[in-house]
């Protein structure tokens, strides 16, 4: 369901939906229009105005999918309680300010420290599915806001600036665990290498440049091949990662199949 004219500018007391599972709200008003508590599906375009209902809370139980297209997205997460989140997309208006959008980042992804991409701190946001489009965002951030979701299976970007950084800063790595017993006359006591892998449930990512100009197409792609070949190492191998340039060039798969085999 739409909303229409008359939720668009009916301000007095909600319309009680109880059947209502999709909406989408194409203008921003300072009230929510409807309650509407089975709600499963929601789309805000732009949402700008839940900063005025920053005094309020919209708890939608079962909500699973929530796309926001937005100025300031971060005003919907301070009014909305969404629990059985579990794809979320975000647009950003004209792709927003870096700054802005790193807040925005770090509000909703805190990490222990900022060297540190894989220890997220009390995240507000974890989803299996994640669609991020058009947004401004420094790679070295984004690369550490992806790598501290536990729970991600999918991920979708489209009209960044991606670069071959954005791979080398997801890498898996190897580093020395301290463990007591463990020791091997090829080890010291109680040292063992582990792997230590960003997103460890990751399994599809996709990358659309959407038209973006693209000045090291053949370095991004072999940093990606690296990539999955790092995950492939460290036991937890990717089943696809695509990437296209535009809608006229087709889509190029990065995973070879006798790998996800």
């Amino acid at each position: 369901m739409e909303e229409d004219s008359l939720l668009r500018h009916y301000a007095g007391e909600p319309i009680h939906m109880p059947s209502l599972t999709y909406l989408k709200r194409r203008e921003a008003c300072p009230y929510w229009p409807v309650d509407c508590p089975n709600l499963t599906h929601l789309v805000l375009i732009p949402g700008r105005d839940f900063g005025e209902l920053e005094d309020k809370c919209i708890r939608l139980p079962y909500l699973v999918s929530f796309s926001l297209y937005s100025y300031d997205s971060l005003n919907a997460f301070r009014v909305l309680d969404i629990p059985s989140l579990d794809s979320f997309g975000l647009r950003i208006k004209k792709g927003g300010r870096k700054s802005a959008n790193a807040g925005l980042f770090r509000d909703l992804w805190p990490l222990s420290s900022p060297e540190d991409g894989m220890n997220p701190s009390n995240p507000k946001l974890e989803v299996s599915e994640l669609s991020l489009r058009d947004i401004n965002i420094d790679l070295q951030l984004l690369a550490s806001t992806v790598a501290c979701q536990t729970s991600l299976k999918k991920l979708i970007i489209i009209g960044l600036d991606i670069k071959s950084n954005f791979f080398d800063c997801l890498m898996p790595k190897q580093v020395e665990q301290h463990l007591e017993g463990s020791g091997t006359p090829a080890q010291p006591e109680g040292v063992v290498m582990a792997w230590q892998v960003g997103a460890p449930a990751l399994k599809r990512l996709s990358i659309d440049f959407a038209g973006r100009l693209v000045e090291d197409q053949a370095g991004i792609e072999a940093s990606a091949r690296a990539f999955v070949a790092a995950r492939t190492r460290a036991g937890a191998p990717l089943e696809e990662l695509k990437m296209r340039c535009s809608k006229e060039t087709a889509w190029k798969e990065l995973v070879e199949p006798d790998v996800v085999a």
